[in-house]
């Protein structure tokens, strides 16, 4: 009857040859039904792979500008030691010199009375 109709006919199309026009990435192709979905699942196979080695070279791109940007940026702590006490020295220093011109100003304060 008509479903047995339905079903040869659904083989006969499953088994035929067909043209299917380009797309995605596919050339026209005349095949079966099977046959174009093994080029799609093959295309999409080599596009994943191709994806997956794309992204392992910027991994290590990236890696590799993370190793870079840590030894330009990263903070010497031996460097960053020495600024520190170089700036205590200078601090000191100044004090010393404000604390010598204020007894300054007491003694010639002192004179002048």
């Amino acid at each position: 009857s008509n479903d047995v109709a339905i079903a040869n006919a659904l083989a006969a199309a499953f088994q035929g040859s067909a043209t299917y026009p380009q797309s995605a990435g596919l050339p026209e192709v005349t095949t079966s039904f099977q046959g174009y979905n093994a080029q799609i699942v093959g295309t999409i196979a080599g596009l994943a792979d191709s994806a997956g080695r794309d992204l392992e070279v910027q991994e290590l791109f990236m890696g590799q500008l993370e190793s870079r940007l840590s030894q330009t940026g990263g903070v010497s702590i031996h460097a960053e030691l020495t600024n520190m006490i170089k700036l205590q020295n200078a601090y000191s220093a100044a004090a010393k010199v404000v604390s010598t011109v204020n007894k300054m100003f007491e003694i010639l304060d002192n004179v002048l009375r």
